[in-house]
């Protein structure tokens, strides 16, 4: 069965439909209704009211008895005072009113959800921990801050020592066979065969000496490759790095 719930100042009024017949009546004789709204308390179906004392009425439904009142503003309201326009009743014994032009307060008339009320209540500050700085020693741009900066290094890079690892597995070799190319030849007192041999110890080792060479220049050209990328890396990183940065100082605090 449908019912429609008709609220005067001083009369409310429970009708069945569709026969239109009246099945409960509730008189305010004395102080009128300001504001009425139907919800639910503890699933069962009540009626809110605020009276013009200031107090807040409790019906039940259908049968329109007074299940609770108490008092809740501390002067008398009319219905064209604006705290009634400032006022809502929700569900489950909810409200929510302005105070004043500033402040906003819920209340309930529930007594679970009062007991509830402080595990509900938010936080505007929620303090979190901050990351540990970065350690001095374990920064992967260590040494290649100063191309961008200016500063100037104390350490030296030593290209010979970079690329001192063929010098090292060549026993050597490369460094007898340049002696070798410096060294003095015998006049024509020695014989031919020690020529010949000279001669040809020679060519290898000019030979092995034009290698070292090429293989030294490959070794330097991807050296400079190597540092081009590592700057640029570098420099995207540092781009980046500024535009986080600048995007978290505009970053307002509540969007955290």
């Amino acid at each position: 069965m449908a019912i429609l719930v008709v609220v005067a100042e001083f009369e409310v009024k429970v009708i069945a439909l569709p026969s239109f017949s009246q099945l409960f009546v509730h008189k305010c004789e004395e102080i009128p209704l300001v504001k009425a709204q139907a919800t639910h308390v503890r699933g069962y179906p009540v009626l809110m009211c605020l009276a013009a004392d200031g107090k807040i009425v409790v019906l039940s439904l259908p049968s329109l008895r007074i299940l609770h009142q108490a008092p809740f503003l501390p002067h008398s309201v009319e219905i064209e005072d604006a705290i009634c326009q400032k006022m809502s009743f929700s569900e489950h014994g909810l409200g929510i009113y302005m105070a004043s032009p500033s402040e906003v307060e819920k209340y309930t008339i529930c007594s679970e959800l009062a007991e509830q009320a402080a595990d509900s209540l938010g936080e505007l500050f929620v303090a979190c921990d901050l990351p540990e700085p970065p350690r001095n020693n374990s920064s992967f741009l260590k040494g290649v801050s100063s191309m961008f900066t200016g500063a100037q290094r104390q350490d030296s890079c030593d290209v010979d020592a970079i690329l001192s690892d063929r010098e090292k597995t060549s026993g050597g070799i490369g460094g007898g066979a340049t002696r070798a190319v410096a060294r003095t030849i015998p006049g024509p007192s020695v014989n031919m065969e020690r020529a010949q041999a000279g001669g040809i110890s020679a060519g290898q080792a000019a030979a092995m000496a034009l290698q070292n060479i090429s293989e030294r220049g490959e070794k330097l050209s991807a050296t400079v490759d190597a540092t081009e990328n590592l700057r640029n890396s570098a420099m995207n990183l540092s781009q980046r790095t500024g535009k986080l940065v600048e995007k978290l100082e505009k970053k307002k605090w509540y969007n955290f």
